[in-house]
């Protein structure tokens, strides 16, 4: 026997989590070229669609130390390499 058991809420709120993060994870990889770099003819639609999810996320954010945190590390800021 498992010495983890979870109970029916946590089992639900990860069955959420997991939809959740499979919807994403579609919309962000059709975006993407095999290397995963953005597409070029997809680069105006990946900035609007990171900028929102940005927006979400900052919005979701519980105290300003999380916000400063989102907002200081967030990994899909243009960071203007080389262009």
């Amino acid at each position: 026997m498992c010495p983890v058991e979870f109970d029916a809420k946590d089992s639900h709120e990860m069955m959420v989590l997991r939809e959740a993060m499979i919807e994403a994870d579609g919309r962000f990889r059709v975006m993407l070229g095999e290397d995963g770099s953005v597409l070029p003819e997809n680069y105006d639609h990946a900035m609007a669609f990171m900028k929102d999810n940005k927006e979400e996320v900052l919005a979701e954010a519980k105290s300003v130390e999380e916000w400063e945190n989102i907002m200081n590390h967030w990994p899909w800021d243009d960071m203007d390499e080389g262009r």
